[in-house]
C-alpha cells in the first residue's frame, strides 16, 4: 500500500495529540484538583467506617452504591442508591438527588473502598458535609455479614 506524506502527518500529529492528552489526564489526580482551589480534602478517620460502624450509622442516612450499574446488579446493601463514580456526570447526578441538602448523611460503598474513598473526597471538595464510606468495601460488609 502507498501512503501519501498527508495522511502520514495527519496520523502522526494524531498519535502525538493523544500522547499529550493521555498524559496530561494521567497527572492529574483529586488532590491536584483541590490544591489548586485550595480545598482541604483530608479524610478525618470517622468519615471512614468499619462494616459494624457502617451498619449501624448508615440507617441514619442516605447509602449510595459507586459501582457501576453492572457490578450493583451483583449484590448490594439494603436500602441503597446506584450513583456511578466512574461516569462523567457523578457530581451532577449527586447534586440532582442530594444537593438540595448538602449537610444530610451520605453513606458510600464499593467493591472494595477505593472509589468510595475518592467519591467521599470529590463529594467533600464540592459541598457536601457529613460524607462516610465503608473501609473495605462491600467485600469486608460481606465477610463481616457472614462472620455474624
Amino acid at each position: 500500500m502507498i501512503f501519501s506524506k498527508k495522511y502520514f502527518k495527519l496520523g502522526i500529529n494524531a498519535l502525538i495529540f493523544s500522547l499529550v492528552i493521555s498524559f496530561f489526564f494521567d497527572s492529574c489526580t483529586f488532590e491536584d484538583l483541590a490544591d489548586a482551589e485550595g480545598v482541604n480534602l483530608e479524610v478525618k478517620d470517622q468519615e471512614e467506617l468499619s462494616p459494624s460502624k457502617f451498619k449501624n450509622q448508615a440507617q441514619f442516612g442516605k447509602i449510595v452504591d459507586v459501582r457501576t450499574y453492572e457490578e450493583w446488579q451483583n449484590g448490594i446493601i439494603d436500602g441503597s442508591t446506584c450513583v456511578d463514580f466512574l461516569k462523567g456526570n457523578f457530581i451532577s447526578k449527586m447534586d440532582s438527588i442530594f444537593g438540595h441538602d448538602k449537610s444530610q448523611k451520605l453513606y458510600l460503598y464499593c467493591h472494595s473502598g477505593n472509589r468510595s474513598f475518592k467519591a467521599l473526597k470529590l463529594l467533600k471538595s464540592n459541598g457536601f458535609k457529613n460524607v462516610y464510606h465503608l473501609k473495605g468495601g462491600l467485600k469486608a460488609f460481606n465477610f463481616f455479614e457472614e462472620g455474624r
